[in-house]
């Protein structure tokens, strides 16, 4: 409908104003008044002017078209870059859910992790650390094309970046929370602590941004 009213409005400016303009000129004969002899190229000036006229609408029409495409493009790509990205930020909370659970923890993560490791060898470690992440690189891909914002970026890599350095030390010192002794215990376990809220808050905000977008309210 915008479309529509678009081309009807550049159409009655550029090629219906100027046509009535030159009726009403040609029709009262104010050249003659002027001086000007117009009877002779009168009907060529006519046909010429129609010629224009067309050749001008048809470009407004394709070019709207055209624009209208491309517009609905750009849309559709920042959509589902929102799409992926909450996809993501989703994915965090509910590896979240398991890995804040003590005895789900405990029971089910720990004991398939092999400590004498590297921890960014074990494949359950990086499961909860890159699973979350997996669109990645079509996120990246997106925002090379503009689909997606700076700001909107750079807070998708802060919370990447939160989120894995939290896993990794969630699963590092796992049990903290009931063993922590000495003050330099209990101060990782408040910088973890903090963390972890952090992590939660800025990911419960975007959530819900980026339902307000997708949901088309901006």
């Amino acid at each position: 409908m915008k479309k529509k009213k678009r081309i009807i409005i550049d159409s009655v400016k550029f090629v219906g104003i100027p046509f009535i303009v030159y009726i009403i000129l040609d029709y009262v004969n104010i050249p003659t008044y002027l001086g000007i002899k117009m009877n002779n190229i009168s009907y060529d000036l006519l046909s010429t002017f129609i010629d224009i006229s067309v050749l001008i609408l048809l470009y407004i029409v394709s070019y709207r078209i055209i624009d209208k495409r491309q517009i609905d493009k750009d849309e559709n790509a920042k959509q589902t870059a929102n799409i992926l990205i909450k996809a993501s930020y989703d994915k965090c909370l509910r590896y979240l859910s398991i890995i804040d659970n003590q005895q789900l923890l405990e029971q089910y993560v720990i004991p398939k992790i092999d400590f004498d490791e590297a921890q960014l060898d074990s494949p359950v470690a990086k499961n909860f650390q890159d699973n979350p992440f997996e669109e990645y690189a079509s996120i990246l891909s997106l925002a090379e094309n503009g689909a997606v914002e700076k700001t909107d970026l750079l807070t998708y890599l802060e919370i990447e970046d939160l989120y894995k350095g939290y896993i990794f030390n969630r699963i590092t010192f796992f049990d903290i929370d009931k063993n922590a002794r000495t003050n330099d215990q209990m101060e990782l376990r408040a910088i973890i602590a903090r963390n972890r809220e952090d992590l939660r808050n800025k990911l419960d905000e975007e959530i819900q941004r980026l339902d307000r977008i997708i949901g088309g309210d901006k």
